[in-house]
């Protein structure tokens, strides 16, 4: 039997809840976000990753976070690793009557590419995104047939929701299917202009029915039920929930940890000694006249250069500059070049400076595979997510789901061009009907033989 935690599920209270999993991991998204975005957002999270030094003011504290640097290798680190998985453009193997959605997934006119980099840069920052398959409604909300939605425009779209914005989710059994499946998802769609802040929550209802119901609320106010709407396809009611969460291993609904959540921390590490590199360095970098044995009057200030002459009159009198020799931003300066080297050991390879010698081929390839390993079970997730996505328009589509969509996102990220004896004995296979010209062209591509996206007619393949 179905459960809907506290009441069903348009009661007062279900769009309150927050799944545990959410609850826990969500510290470390904020920070995940923060250092991704960079230096302006880490300035105005405050003393939240810089604290106050003892005793220190508030017009001291800003002057001591405003000197701090902030490096940013988390968003470098993204940015290269998003760049190594788009070398080349995904493949997708899906039925022809999804081309029109693969073309423009979110109704945005951003294209399949977008969408997919969106995804993967989702999943290296917090580790999590969600994907809503939805329908626009026929005229005045009624039923559409297929033909008539698809003449008017109305195609199913993809809408993307951040690991944030899942705040909830449950599974049960019933309905007539097998195992436990999803029954309840609660999303946040943030605040409009006016405040209002909007829900929305996707419930297999008791029925077996799929619904979703629009919460707002605003001054602190509990959410409260505004509008229930019934997805059709071709004047059905759907039977499942068309969402999914994927992860760094796949589509699923487990929270996992963020890959580059080391990364982050040891970022923010590096922002704090930089404050106190540069603290120290304000205060101690430049020369300080210093005069003894000699009285002044005060009325008028001493004047330091090659104009000027200080005349003083005591035997004992001295002057001269005050300067820092201490070892303290010495080892500063170390902390930063040693959490440098940690950040690019934890996956800013590209941050890392060049080594004098060259490393032995057996250890850069062991180093190259274990990168590769993490970033390929990315691609790989990321590929599976989406085209499960793309399956779940389908029955918007009245495409049948008996072949899945497949889409697959580059793993190869040290080109190497194929060799000769390779490229003789891929020629072969084909020839002789082992392979088909598909695989061919798809084998000739990923060696460099042919470019991403080359006509299957290309050089007679």
């Amino acid at each position: 039997m179905t459960t809907f935690g506290p009441g069903p599920p348009g009661a007062p209270g279900a769009a309150d809840r927050v799944h545990p999993a959410h609850a826990a991991r969500r510290a470390a998204w904020a920070r995940c976000r923060d250092v991704a975005a960079g230096q302006e957002a880490v300035h105005a999270a405050g003393e939240c990753y810089l604290p106050r030094l003892d005793g220190q003011s508030e017009t001291a504290y800003r002057g001591y976070r405003d000197r701090a640097l902030f490096y940013n290798a988390t968003a470098r680190t993204i940015d290269g690793l998003s760049g190594l998985v788009f070398r080349k453009p995904p493949e997708i193997e899906a039925a022809p009557g999804l081309a029109p959605v693969i073309a423009d997934p979110t109704g945005s006119g951003d294209g399949f590419r977008r969408l997919a980099e969106h995804v993967v840069a989702e999943l290296l920052t917090t580790g999590r995104i969600g994907l809503l398959v939805d329908h626009p409604p026929g005229e005045a909300g009624g039923p559409q047939s297929r033909a008539a939605a698809a003449a008017a425009g109305r195609l199913p779209y993809l809408v993307p929701y951040p690991a944030e914005a899942i705040l909830d989710w449950r599974l049960d059994r019933g309905h007539g299917r097998a195992g436990r499946h999803l029954v309840h998802v609660l999303l946040d769609e943030g605040e409009d202009e006016a405040g209002i802040r909007r829900r929305r929550s996707l419930d297999l209802d008791p029925d077996g029915i799929y619904r979703q119901r629009l919460w707002a609320s605003g001054g602190g106010e509990r959410p409260s039920l505004v509008a229930e709407i019934e997805p059709r396809a071709a004047g059905r009611p759907l039977g499942r929930i068309p969402f999914l969460c994927i992860g760094p291993r796949g589509p699923g609904l487990e929270v996992a940890r963020p890959p580059l959540l080391d990364l982050v921390e040891v970022n923010l590490s590096h922002y704090r000694t930089s404050a106190d590199l540069e603290h120290g360095a304000h205060y101690t970098g430049l020369p300080t006249a210093v005069v003894t044995g000699q009285r002044f009057d005060g009325t008028e200030p001493l004047a330091i250069g090659a104009g000027e002459a200080w005349v003083l009159e005591a035997p004992e009198a001295r002057a001269f500059f005050l300067e820092f020799r201490g070892e303290g931003l010495g080892v500063l300066e170390r902390l930063l070049d040693r959490k440098e080297a940690q950040m690019a050991a934890l996956g800013a390879r590209m941050l890392a400076p060049e080594k004098k010698v060259a490393e032995a081929a057996l250890t850069a390839e062991i180093h190259r595979q274990g990168e590769n390993s993490a970033l390929s079970a990315l691609a790989q997730a990321a590929g599976d997510g989406l085209g499960r996505a793309l399956d779940l328009a389908k029955p918007w589509l009245g495409i049948e789901p008996a072949t899945p969509t497949r889409v697959a996102l580059n793993t190869d990220y040290w080109p190497r061009p194929m060799a000769a004896d390779e490229l003789t004995a891929l020629v072969e296979a084909w020839q002789s009907g082992a392979i088909a010209r598909g695989e061919l062209r798809r084998a000739l591509t990923r060696g460099e033989i042919l470019p991403a996206g080359a006509a299957s007619g290309t050089a007679g393949v």
